[in-house]
């Protein structure tokens, strides 16, 4: 979930095909449910695309229902979106599914690094610090910051969602992951 244009469904279609999407048209609700390997167990893994648009405010929590693991998306290139994190998103949350689970995703981190974008754009760009800030400040269970485009940190979150939403903890890791991931 997260305001329209942060990346929602890049970041889905990303982890789903293997790659960035460079042609798609834009959905208000999809679903896509996969089976899955998880510790030699077959998993059902069924990942919904929402739209943040307000007028599917009253619809789209109707797919909030047995969710175990929510998605708080904004872009690391807009301000507002991060800011919706707190006054649209999060009470939401607590309103439609108060006992579920989050996590805070900052995406478009390829676009942090891009001055011609950012001129062109007029933006301050949200730094790292500032969204793990405001994933504690939040309750969130983990911050963790993706590029779809590059495919950077992509694998990473949806391991770390699978795990959080089917045994209630980080993934285990024997070595250190990149991505820009870390624990809260």
């Amino acid at each position: 979930m997260g305001d329209p244009g942060v990346g929602k469904t890049s970041l889905l279609l990303t982890y789903q095909q293997g790659g960035f999407p460079y042609q798609f048209l834009p959905i208000s609700f999809d679903t896509v449910t996969n089976n899955i390997q998880i510790n030699n167990s077959l998993v059902e893994l069924s990942l919904w695309n929402t739209n943040g648009l307000d007028d599917y405010d009253r619809l789209r929590p109707l797919s909030y229902p047995d969710t175990n693991l929510f998605l708080v998306v904004f872009s690391v290139v807009s301000p507002s979106s991060f800011q919706s994190v707190t006054s649209k998103w999060i009470p939401e949350l607590q309103n439609h599914s108060p006992s579920t689970p989050y996590l805070l995703v900052g995406s478009k981190t390829d676009l942090r690094e891009d001055t011609k974008y950012i001129e062109t754009q007029g933006v301050t760009p949200i730094q790292f610090d500032q969204g793990q800030l405001l994933a504690q400040e939040i309750k969130a269970i983990q911050y963790l910051e993706v590029s779809a485009v590059k495919n950077e940190g992509v694998k990473v979150l949806f391991e770390e969602a699978i795990s959080w939403g089917l045994y209630g903890r980080p993934m285990k890791r024997t070595h250190k992951s990149k991505g820009g991931c870390i624990l809260l």
